[in-house]
């Protein structure tokens, strides 16, 4: 205790100070009293802890205002559209959607039967079948209306993706108005027809076996086009002759009871004509006749009917498509008019 206390210098005050806030202190200030003398007296309690130190006097301290917060600008969308669905794309939903409908009622009768169905559930289940029938004629209406408006939309372009149509037309073109044909007065068959027709074709084939025929007729196609100047169509139709007369035997093998077939055929092209403004050389109300469809069958099937006549042209259809088709489709051309 005899010790003097060490002397401390006095600091004068700038009332600047380089001082942090430290996390959960108390801030003093200095403060003036009523003798004039300088006191430190509490100011404030720090907050919360932040984790980072304040500065005591932050209005002394030169800051940067800071920079606002830059948000990164979104990418554009993309504005490519979508590519449309096909129509074996539609089929395939549509067929999928039917049928497993059908199957898994099936199943659920099934499995509340017992495990089996009698002959009496399944009528049952006919007619339930048969109630739905309603609905899946507007669903199937709307997916031929697309089809119609589409095929229409496109007839005209000279175009690869077109060749297997125009090879089929090449054999009755001469029958339609328009162009070189009749006109509607004449007896020329609108080319209203279209959508129907190969819907038809489309039924009775298959979509597979058009889709191979279609590889096909784009095949000789491109190896008799090669350039991209005008579309030589005359030396297309020969050098695919062949294609087309596949496609007429394939077709053939449906005609075995030509008046039911020729009922179904010209249902399926008068209830999906192209829209009358596709054709304005014919009358909104135009439909094809059972005296047009048998021109045009004639005329469809003129070149197979000229090759079952002809003993090497029998022979090598034998060859391809093998004895019982042969003797099927010489029959059935003999019932057209062979």
């Amino acid at each position: 205790m005899d010790k003097k206390a060490k002397r401390v210098d006095e600091v004068v005050w700038t009332g600047k100070s380089d001082r942090k806030i430290a996390a959960e202190s108390e801030i003093f200030e200095p403060k003036t009293s009523s003798t004039g003398k300088t006191v430190y007296k509490v100011a404030r309690e720090a907050g919360p802890a932040s984790g980072t130190a304040k500065p005591l006097y932050p209005e002394a301290v030169n800051e940067r205002p800071a920079e606002p917060k830059r948000i990164p600008a979104k990418a554009p969308a993309s504005t490519a559209p979508k590519q449309a669905p096909t129509a074996r794309e539609k089929g395939r939903v549509i067929a999928q959607t039917v049928v497993g409908s059908f199957v898994d009622r099936m199943k659920a009768e099934a499995q509340r039967k017992g495990g089996a169905l009698s002959l009496d559930d399944i009528e049952a289940l006919d007619q339930e079948f048969g109630e739905k029938t309603a609905a899946l004629e507007v669903l199937f209406e709307k997916t031929f209306e697309e089809f119609a408006r589409s095929y229409a939309s496109r007839a005209a372009e000279n175009r690869r993706e077109n060749s297997f149509d125009r090879l089929i037309v090449s054999s009755f073109e001469r029958l339609l108005t328009g162009g070189k044909g009749p006109s509607a007065a004449q007896g020329g068959i609108s080319r209203r027809i279209m959508p129907g027709f190969f819907m038809a074709l489309n039924m009775m084939l298959g979509q597979d076996e058009v889709a191979t025929f279609r590889a096909k007729a784009e095949a000789v196609f491109d190896r008799v086009n090669k350039s991209d100047g005008a579309v030589d169509w005359p030396a297309f139709f020969t050098a695919a002759k062949d294609v087309r007369l596949d496609v007429l035997i394939a077709m053939a093998v449906h005609f075995s009871r030509p008046d039911k077939r020729a009922a179904w055929f010209l249902d399926m092209i008068n209830d999906h004509l192209s829209p009358a403004d596709t054709d304005p050389e014919t009358d909104a109300t135009w439909r094809l006749s059972r005296h047009s469809y048998e021109r045009l069958i004639d005329v469809l099937f003129s070149d197979l009917m000229a090759a079952v006549g002809s003993p090497k042209a029998r022979e090598a259809i034998t060859k391809r498509f093998g004895p019982e088709t042969c003797t099927s489709v010489v029959a059935i051309m003999k019932g057209l008019g062979a």
